[in-house]
């Protein structure tokens, strides 16, 4: 049938009857039937998919209307690029934002965009190529100038799309626009930084009349108010600083150095600042290094100072009872990178998951109650969290409910490799002495005891005075007496004081060891104590391995023996060493005068004041004054512009001038060191700070003018000839003699004189075969190089002693090689230093070539400050106008008074004018 219907002539049917022809035209009808039935059915499907077609075009046709609309109507600049990075498209915003027009632009390059700078077009270019073919995408914060001229801060974002199949079709870029958030930022920083200033003037006077007045005879009521007033307002001043370093990171300022600096340092400054109340708390703070950290770091000791502090003094106020301990590892070395993990252990109050889920939140305290019990903005550890972020880290908690907390955090810095540790390094520490660490806390043990074990010294402990004597007792009679002990003060039964009585008292136990007194109290309250006990040294808790190191060396050294009424003249002398020193001091604020005035009389000082940097010029001109403390804001001639009159002048180039100011930023600084101060001491005054400043660029008056040769300035900076004397630790030797300058000086004018020939003696017994007065000689030369703090003979002397115990001729010989090139640079320093030092050096008055270089850099630094919106350019106008050598163009005023009103554009404007005419 299929084949008849399909007309096939080559079918053939055998038709044999009329049923079998009825059968087939059966068959015919029915498939005939069937065939009508399908075509109706496809014409229905035909009809439905049409239909179908039509609604998904009108959809898509309403979809991409609404796309285009919105592409259209948004405020920001969109433009689209094709996979050769040529334009597809843009928007209305970005015609309006860069005065085009789009069928103009369609079709070009950012490099054919002539309304953008050249160096600009070539970086986009090559942006687009990379994200394009990376498939990637990227964001940030630019500048750019739009069609009217207006400079404009915007978010510019790029991301790459794609085919289905994953090839590259092109990209598309917004432009946020948040110049208005950008100006606020800045507005509330200048607010900030502002309120800061003026919150530090009434802060000096309250911090500085309360310190004045708990100095004077008050009953116990007084005292107490007296004290409360002084911790509310350095609590306060604290807040202070915590808002403007947040304010800071919020406006992106906030920025990381790179320094040259010691771990020991660091730790230094944490335990000045906080051992004390620490101790007052009951709490013992403990330091642990890991050996071999004690080499020159590069980064900013500051900030990692700062992180350590928020973190210890977190501890101390939420630790009632136990420990802190804070230690620090290295966690990797790659070339001149490290990275150093810090942590801060407690045994406080802890931390439940819920408190700690919020803690490095901005204004976020524990829970409220905290707040209110312990007090602080909650802004420490937001803080802590960003300035470890920047120095390439994290900081993290561990922490339970009344088991304690630890925070960890991990900095990145560099490592200085050509630059030596003011610590010896431990393969030249003496090897072998047996030292016996006695204390009633068990972590202070172990840690002491590791410390001494890296610094290659033998190391045993005892928990009591009692166990101690036994010790010693035990030591001696096995042939191995201890070379030295480490008494804690604080110990329940016998504590240090007494148990070294008992020490000195026993005749039984000889040869004595060194005695050295640990302790977290103030030296005077342990020397009234010890008065018939003498004392090899003081190790002032918390401990690290410099000082530790430092007091064993100078218990060890020749003659080290100390006693304490030789303390006592010691404190006497420091005490005494201001007396009748003559200094000015330039303020122009009446209670800052009557603060800093009162505080410098009370040590010994005659004052002199001016109330303004004129004033200043001409009391120096008719008087004698070792010293100017230089408030920096001042009416008719501000401190910056007076110092600069006064360097430029050969007869003070010498003169001491320190920077007092309430104005504490990083730039602050910088401006006062380049006008030629000499320091800085920040308002309100910290009594201690300032005197430690004082003490670094005073000579001292103990010592009689009569006769001297030899100048006794304590500056210990680089234009100080001490400093260029190859060798010498001049902190440690000056600190040796009690900070007594002249004295160090003679000692080492001795030592050059008298030990001249020491090693050619160490030489010749040697080669005689006289082994010990070898050994004993080089002992000695040891001992008194370690006296004048020559650190560097005195590190190969010891290698010497070292190579003698060995008994090798080789190594004796390179080792005095060694010692001959340290004596050699030494004394050649020495004899320098003493042929320099009767002549009094002046500085040269500046060229008028180096001049303009100052008044460029001035003026360029103004000039970025105003693009930049900056209000610290209303500081830097003065600066820039003082050195431009025209001062009286009218045209200075007009720009002040545009930046006090924060008109950037009228600055702008001026600053043009003044270029032009000033070039």
């Amino acid at each position: 049938a299929s084949a008849l219907a399909e007309g096939d002539s080559g079918a053939r049917v055998a038709v044999r009857g009329p049923s079998e022809v009825r059968q087939l035209t059966d068959a015919f009808n029915r498939m005939a039937n069937r065939l009508t039935e399908r075509e109706a059915e496809l014409n229905r499907q035909t009809v439905a998919l049409r239909q179908l077609n039509l609604a998904l075009e009108e959809r898509v046709a309403h979809r991409t209307a609404v796309l285009t609309a919105l592409f259209e109507t948004l405020p920001y600049p969109i433009f689209v690029k094709g996979e050769d990075t040529r334009f597809t498209g843009c928007n209305q915003a970005y015609e309006t934002a860069f005065g085009v027009r789009r069928e103009d632009f369609i079709g070009k390059r950012v490099l054919d965009l002539e309304y953008l700078p050249l160096a600009e077009r070539q970086a986009f270019q090559i942006e687009d190529e990379r994200i394009i073919a990376s498939h990637g995408r990227a964001q940030r914060e630019i500048d750019i100038v739009y069609a009217d001229t207006s400079k404009h801060r915007v978010i510019y974002m790029i991301t790459a799309f794609q085919l289905a199949d994953g090839t590259p079709a092109g990209m598309l870029g917004v432009l946020f626009d948040v110049t208005e958030r950008h100006r606020a930022n800045q507005a509330k920083s200048a607010f900030l930084a502002n309120m800061s200033h003026e919150i530090r003037t009434p802060m000096n006077a309250i911090i500085g009349m309360t310190h004045l007045a708990l100095a004077t005879e008050l009953d116990g009521r007084q005292r107490n108010y007296l004290n409360k007033i002084d911790a509310a307002a350095r609590a306060l001043l604290r807040i202070v600083n915590d808002v403007l370093d947040f304010s800071k990171i919020e406006a992106d300022k906030l920025s990381i150095e790179a320094v040259r600096f010691q771990l020991g340092d660091v730790f230094d400054n944490l335990a000045s600042l906080l051992g004390q109340r620490a101790h007052e708390k009951g709490l013992e703070l403990l330091f642990k290094m890991q050996p071999g950290l004690n080499g020159v770091l590069l980064g900013d000791p500051l900030r990692l100072g700062q992180v350590l502090l928020n973190l210890v003094s977190n501890a101390i106020k939420f630790t009632p009872a136990g420990e802190i301990v804070v230690d620090v590892r290295r966690v990797s070395e790659a070339g001149a990178r490290l990275v150093l993990a810090f942590g801060v252990r407690d045994t406080g109050i802890g931390l439940s998951l819920e408190q700690q889920a919020r803690l490095f939140q901005p204004f976020e305290q524990a829970d409220s109650s905290t707040t209110r019990q312990f007090g602080g903005t909650g802004l420490g550890l937001a803080i802590c969290k960003r300035l470890v972020e920047l120095m390439g880290g994290s900081i993290q908690v561990e922490s339970a409910p009344g088991v304690g907390s630890q925070f960890t955090f991990s900095v990145e810095l560099g490592y200085d490799q050509g630059a030596s540790a003011s610590n010896p390094s431990p393969r030249v520490d003496p090897t072998g002495k047996r030292v016996l660490v006695v204390d009633d806390n068990a972590s202070a043990r172990e840690i002491l005891r590791e410390l001494l074990q890296s610094l290659h010294f033998q190391a045993a402990t005892a928990l009591s005075g009692a166990q101690a004597l036994t010790e010693i007792r035990l030591a001696i009679d096995r042939g191995a007496p201890y070379d030295a002990v480490l008494l804690d003060w604080k110990m329940p039964g016998l504590d240090g004081i007494e148990t070294a009585r008992l020490i000195q008292s026993d005749a039984l136990l000889r040869p004595l060891p060194k005695v050295v007194l640990m302790t977290a109290h103030g030296r005077e309250d342990v020397l009234e104590q010890a008065r018939d006990v003498e004392l090899d040294g003081f190790l002032l808790k918390p401990i690290n391995p410099s000082t530790l190191f430092d007091a064993l060396i100078a218990a060890f050294a020749e003659g080290a023996n100390r006693t304490a009424a030789y303390f006592r003249k010691s404190r006497a002398a420091v005490a005494a060493r201001f007396t009748g020193i003559r200094v000015l001091l330039a303020e122009d604020n009446e209670i800052n005068q009557e603060v800093a005035s009162e505080l410098l009389q009370q040590a010994g000082f005659l004052v002199d004041i001016a109330n303004n940097g004129q004033e200043a010029l001409e009391r120096l001109q008719t008087g004698d004054y070792a010293l100017v403390l230089m408030d920096v804001q001042m009416p008719v001639l501000d401190g910056l512009d007076a110092t600069r009159r006064l360097r430029a002048d050969p007869r003070y180039a010498g003169l001491p001038i320190i920077a007092m100011t309430a104005s504490v930023l990083p730039k602050d600084r910088a401006e006062c060191i380049q006008a030629g101060m000499n320091d800085f001491v920040a308002k309100p005054i910290d009594v201690e700070a300032l005197f430690a400043t004082l003490r670094r660029w005073l000579p001292d008056a103990g010592q009689s003018a009569a006769g001297e040769e030899i100048s006794a300035s304590v500056s210990t900076g680089d234009d100080d000839p001490l400093a260029g004397v190859s060798g010498l630790d001049i902190p440690g030797g000056l600190a040796r003699t009690g900070g007594d300058r002249g004295l160090y000086l003679r000692l080492l004018r001795k030592f050059r004189v008298h030990h001249a020939d020491d090693l050619s003696a160490i030489d010749s017994a040697w080669r005689r075969g006289e082994h010990q007065a070898a050994r004993d000689a080089a002992h000695a030369l040891k001992g008194v190089s370690g006296n004048v703090s020559a650190r560097a003979l005195y590190e190969a002397v010891a290698e010497i002693e070292v190579a003698i115990d060995r008994h090798r001729d080789d190594d004796v010989d390179t080792a005095l090689q060694q010692a001959r090139r340290r004596t050699e640079e030494l004394f050649a320093g020495l004899d320098g230093l003493f042929a320099a030092l009767p002549d009094t050096a002046s500085a040269a008055v500046p060229s008028p070539r180096a001049v303009a270089a100052d008044f460029v850099e001035r003026f360029d630094t103004l000039r970025r400050g105003v693009e930049d919106s900056d209000t610290a350019a209303l500081d830097d106008v003065r600066l820039a106008r003082a050195a431009s050598g025209a001062a009286d163009d009218p045209a200075w005023e007009e720009l002040e008074s545009a930046l006090g009103r924060y008109d950037f554009d009228a600055a702008a404007a001026c600053l043009d004018g003044l270029s032009a005419r000033l070039r």
